[in-house]
């Protein structure tokens, strides 16, 4: 059972399980709670500028340039304009960071070409892997494309009729998941 949107206000015990109690009142009772606190951009030295989305990434278009003179940004700090998807958003992971840095460095240097991978990452939970890519954030529903069995499963999240976002838990790929959003963004325009 997933309750997205939701504020945590306090954990108790509760016996041997732990209760997570919620601003919108909800109690969810469970042996195991595991928080995701995510990171927060060091922009402050940008602050009134004009140059920064109210999350606090630095406004850049599809080429990773921001709206002033010489300045660039790339991974967790880049709020950019992502044409697969046509939205604007940000990506905290590492691998996103290398290979953003890698179109930006390029840009500044040659002729400035578009970002156009799908976002991906990866985390472990336990023992189990967990694969992400697309933006996950956009998909309004979700399909099962692989049942959940033994430890593994995959799951396609969409926007509308549209392909957005691929979790994969347990070991395998999604590289031919990256390779539908992308290709799906590409006929679409």
């Amino acid at each position: 059972e997933l309750r997205l949107g939701r504020t945590v206000v306090a954990i108790h015990p509760r016996g041997r399980d732990l209760a997570v109690e919620t601003v919108e009142g909800d109690e969810l009772v469970a042996p195991l709670v595991v928080a995701g606190v995510g990171v927060r951009p060091n922009t402050d030295f940008l602050a009134g500028t004009g140059l920064l989305d109210p999350g606090g990434g630095i406004l850049t278009t599809a080429r990773l340039e921001a709206d002033a003179p010489g300045l660039w940004a790339a991974g967790d700090v880049a709020a950019f304009e992502d044409p697969i998807f046509g939205a604007r958003h940000r990506v905290e992971h590492w691998l996103h960071a290398q290979h953003q840095g890698k179109r930006a460095g390029e840009n500044m240097t040659g002729e400035p070409r578009a970002y156009l991978r799908a976002s991906g990452y990866d985390t472990q939970l336990f023992d189990v892997p967990v694969l992400v890519v697309g933006a996950p954030e956009l998909a309004g529903r979700w399909t099962v494309e692989e049942p959940f069995l033994e430890g593994s499963g995959t799951a396609v999240g969409w926007r509308e009729e549209r392909e957005v976002a691929a979790y994969r838990f347990g070991c395998g790929s999604i590289d031919v998941f990256a390779r539908r959003i992308e290709a799906r963004a590409s006929a679409t325009g």
